[in-house]
């Protein structure tokens, strides 16, 4: 089972759909893209500073992104 995390958004270009998470745990920077947000958050929603629940993963060896990222029930 793969781990989930928080972290915050600590850069966020909401015109070109992406942005950054830094995660608690590790403090590693993590791609957020407008395609892996769940249904029940809003892209237009997200600022810097917003605190996000996600499972982290790699794509090719180029770094860290997100699989699925939604509101933690306990930053809702």
């Amino acid at each position: 089972m793969e781990q989930r995390m928080t972290g915050t958004v600590a850069r966020i270009i909401l015109t070109r759909g992406f942005g950054f998470i830094v995660g608690d745990e590790d403090g590693e920077d993590y791609m957020l893209h407008v395609s892996e947000l769940r249904e029940s958050l809003q892209w237009e929603s997200i600022r810097k500073g917003t605190r996000l629940s996600f499972t982290p993963r790699k794509i090719g060896g180029k770094g860290n992104s997100l699989r699925a990222i939604d509101v933690a029930p306990e930053f809702a």
